[in-house]
């Protein structure tokens, strides 16, 4: 339900991403002490393994990687996420 933007909540540059605290602060202004529950979308092969090694479910949006292990889904364009995590749109 919500959608922290690092450069919206005045981090420092310490903080900002591929740290661990990136993700923990958040994680904590969207309220959720759980990574599993958390999507992190992002083009960045170092943000993506970051965030998965936390427990966050991850997707690399972008041309193909060469490595796409830092990831659990890889899409061309964001609105792919559809078709790759179909349980985001489910309504019962």
């Amino acid at each position: 339900d919500a959608l922290p933007i690092s450069r919206g909540v005045g981090m420092r540059i310490q903080d900002c991403k591929p740290t661990p605290r990136a993700f923990s602060i958040a994680m904590g202004l969207a309220q959720q002490g759980d990574p599993r529950r958390c999507l992190f979308v992002d083009d960045s092969p170092a943000n993506l393994r970051t965030a998965k090694a936390l427990g966050l479910r991850t997707v690399h949006v972008g041309p193909a990687l060469a490595d796409p292990s830092c990831c659990d889904h890889s899409v061309e364009d964001v609105l792919q996420l559809r078709h790759v995590m179909p349980e985001l749109w489910d309504t019962a």
